[in-house]
This record gives structure tokens, sequence and C-alpha cells, in this order.
């Protein structure tokens, strides 16, 4: 397989779930606490690392999963840690501004975080074999400019949909397509701990209901959190 960003062979493992948050989450994975894996065809895999080969997506180069791409997991970090401090009351009804998140160079901490995304949706979309081209993708990522249509809501995780505190986890992705094939609107969300996390491509001209209160680094130097709605 191919590096989806540069093209070159795709030698490493991206975690579909930050490695360092999971970590938080789980404290210390070993034969003696493992933690279990559930896919659609894999149920409730022992897992005795959080380094398994079943976390991560081999899609990247190494300098795309490196150097090229550790400033959008490093704001990821720090977004991850402000919100585990939060109690799932106030991230279903608060918002906070990008500079408290990251003092300084606020604008370019929030490319990176957005890029961080862009990167995950990528590395979904190349392993889920979605009939979406990643070229803009690929050019946000090295040109360290944001995808103009990737978007991005935080709310609380719904303990009785996750089925608890101490879990994490993507759900599948949601494809809207025009006629042409080209996606129209695309969504799919990450969960850890009490923290959900949708992440929505939307073409230009789209209205969604998920849009609402989205952020996007052009358009939004606040971040609202909102609750999402029940299934």
């Amino acid at each position: 397989m191919k590096c989806w960003i540069c093209g070159q062979e795709a030698t490493t493992g991206e975690h579909r779930l930050k490695a360092a948050s999971l970590r938080e989450l789980f404290t210390a994975v070993s034969q003696a606490r493992p933690i279990f894996y559930n896919s659609a065809r894999k149920k409730n895999k022992r897992l005795q690392s959080i380094d398994s080969k079943y976390l991560k997506s081999k899609s990247l180069c190494a300098l795309c999963n490196s150097s090229r791409t550790q400033a959008a997991d490093r704001s990821f970090d720090i977004l991850m840690s402000y919100l585990k401090g939060l109690p799932p009351k106030v991230l279903a009804q608060s918002s906070f501004r990008m500079n408290r998140l990251f003092p300084y160079r606020t604008r370019a901490h929030s490319v990176q975080l957005h890029l961080y995304f862009v990167k995950l949706f990528g590395c979904l979309v190349r392993e889920g074999d979605v009939r979406i081209d990643l070229g803009d993708f690929a050019a946000a990522i090295c040109s360290g400019k944001p995808h103009p249509d990737i978007y991005v809501a935080i709310g609380p995780m719904d303990r009785a949909l996750a089925g608890g505190a101490g879990t994490a986890g993507l759900s599948d992705m949601h494809c809207d397509f025009y006629q042409d094939g080209k996606p129209a609107f695309v969504a799919w969300f990450m969960h850890m701990g009490d923290v959900r996390i949708q992440v929505m491509l939307a073409a230009a001209g789209e209205h969604r209901d998920g849009l609402i209160n989205a952020w996007h680094p052009s358009r939004n130097k606040r971040f609202l959190l909102r609750e999402f709605p029940k299934p």
C-alpha cells in the first residue's frame, strides 16, 4: 500500500485512536491488565498493549507519520488534556476560545489541530476503501493549510451508548454522495471516555444539522461544545 499523503511506501501504523489518549484512559495495559477490541470482524479480542496492530491503520510512510504530522499530533494531545478535565455537563453547555487552549501561536496550533482530524479522516478513508478522493486531504497536510470542507464538533459521550466511561472507539463512516460520485456530506464519530468528537466533510453549500456550531480554524476563534442528539 502507498502512503496516501506523499505516495511513498506505507511502512508505519498510525493509531486510529491517539496512543497518548489511550494510555491516559486505560493507564498500564499489559497481559495482566488487557483491553478488549471489538469490530465487525473481531469480538472481544484481548489486547495486551496499546501498540497492538489492531489499533493501527497502516496507510502512511514513516516521514508522514512522524515529522510531517507531529505538530498535529501534539495539538490534539493538548485538546484532549483540556477536555479530560471537563465534567459532562460542561462539555454539553460550554465554549472556549482557541487562545485559551493555545496561548502562544494560537492560529498555527489551531490549524495543526484541524490537520490532525484531516490525517485521521484520510487514514480511515484509505483503510475502509471509501470512494473519496484524498488529493485535497494530502494537499492540506503538505501545505500546512486547513482543508476547506472539514469540520469538527465536540460534546459529552452518552455512557449508555459507549458501554461505560472506560471505553474508546470509532463509528462507521456515514456518506452521502452527489450523482456525480463526489461527496456531499460524510460524518463519523470518535469517543474517548466522556468525550465524543464528530468529524465531518461538507461540500460547499451543504447545510446539515451536524454543522451547527461546528468548528473550522478559518471560521471560528471559539469552540462551542454541545450535546449531541440521542440516537
